[in-house]
């Protein structure tokens, strides 16, 4: 514990990341707010819309709207603009018809099947279709509350957060795991009795807890302003009541799924921690840690771009730690992952291979620095032993010249 609060300690003396830190958390700000631009309506007409309706059921939401949009036709005023009140109109729509929305899924699997064009019964896109009604059986059929979710949306879909929460938790990787090595007393602490296992161990404990601290910081940077704005309504309402997630299989309520999302995001963080820090282990100077963390990050930025759900090399485009970290897009759809024509599930599998990776990185760490270690032991007495033949043959010379 003493060794894992020094390394704590020490992060917090690192002052580039605070600093950093500060600044991207305004500017991760400043864009939360600056996306109001992206909409045709304010976030104060949204808000006293909901406000106006609160008390409302969906069939009479859709004779309020109905009844404005006819009155803009015809010229006249209305308190709220007009794409709000269109947009509302059809989401609530949307939401009463969300039972007829589930019976479809079977209907539409029975009807594929028939169809030749998806393969014979031993291929993927076959067992995809048959295994998809069941994915949705446990969802109440019943229709969805309309309420504010513009703000749950703007936490789930951040376009540059995630970016910036990979460069922080790789300054911390480096703050934590290479302060050692650039004050040169790593050799001295492998030397000491919990220099090696207990050491690293504790470091990457402590960039676990700094991974977590960023992506928690940041995302509850989001949701604080998207909900300061627009606002999240019931936590109690079912996840497929929010804009967006309308297809989610899971049978959670909003404040449900905000905290499975907040899991597997520090989830995702910290396998990009672990990540960076056996590279941070293995590699022998600075400059290859910052090449080879690089291309890890653009390989995998490339793979999840470029590589697309059809490909034979679909794998790579959705077991990648890029992928991982679009949460919401795993939680919020229904996804399988091919794998040798079965279909597996994004979200499990996801899950299995971080924890795997985690655990898997954690050995290598340790089992690099049992290696290092005796081989820099090593070197340091092959030079002593050179340094001391050195001496004696010095000492010959000096005896020959003398007599």
């Amino acid at each position: 514990m003493k060794i894992f609060l020094c390394e704590c300690k020490k992060m917090m003396s690192f002052r580039i990341f605070w600093i950093i830190f500060v600044c991207l958390f305004a500017i991760n700000g400043y864009v939360q707010i600056d996306r109001i631009n992206d909409r045709y309506y304010t976030p104060e007409s949204y808000r006293s819309f909901f406000s106006e309706t609160k008390d409302m059921s969906l069939e009479e939401i859709q004779d309020y709207t109905n009844e404005m949009l006819e009155r803009q036709n015809n010229g006249e005023y209305i308190e709220f603009p007009m794409m709000l009140v269109y947009d509302m109109s059809e989401l609530s729509k949307e939401c009463e018809n969300y039972p007829e929305y589930l019976n479809s899924i079977k209907e539409q699997t029975n009807n594929m099947s028939a169809v030749s064009i998806w393969g014979d019964s031993d291929t993927f896109s076959y067992r995809n279709i048959q295994k998809t009604p069941s994915a949705y059986e446990n969802l109440p059929a019943e229709p969805l509350p309309l309420a504010a979710s513009f703000g749950l949306e703007n936490t789930f879909t951040s376009p540059i957060t995630d970016f910036m929460g990979i460069f922080l938790v790789f300054l911390a990787v480096c703050g934590i795991i290479l302060k050692d090595r650039e004050h040169g007393i790593t050799f001295l602490l492998s030397s000491m009795p919990k220099g090696r296992s207990s050491l690293i161990l504790s470091k990457l404990f402590a960039v676990s807890l700094f991974a977590s601290f960023v992506a928690v910081m940041l995302f509850a940077e989001n949701l604080v302003i998207g909900g300061a704005l627009y606002g999240i309504g019931e936590l109690q309402r079912p996840i497929q009541s929010v804009f967006g997630f309308y297809q989610c299989n899971l049978a959670v309520s909003v404040g449900e799924f905000l905290l499975l999302f907040f899991i597997l995001k520090i989830a995702s963080y910290l396998l990009f921690a672990m990540i960076f820090s056996l590279i941070c282990t293995v590699s022998r100077n600075n400059l290859m840690i910052y090449g080879i963390s690089g291309a890890v990050c653009t390989i995998a930025f490339l793979c999840y771009r470029l590589i697309p759900q059809n490909s034979v090399f679909q794998l790579f485009h959705d077991w990648n730690p890029i992928k991982f970290t679009q949460t919401a897009e795993i939680l919020g759809t229904y996804q399988n992952v091919n794998l040798f024509g079965y279909p597996v599930s994004l979200k499990i599998s996801m899950i299995i291979i971080i924890v795997i990776t985690i655990v898997s990185v954690i050995l290598c760490c340790i089992f690099a620095v049992e290696k290092l270690n005796h081989v820099q032991y090593q070197s340091v007495r092959l030079k002593v032993f050179h340094k001391k033949k050195s001496r004696r043959m010095e000492d010959f010379f000096m005896f020959v010249i003398v007599h």
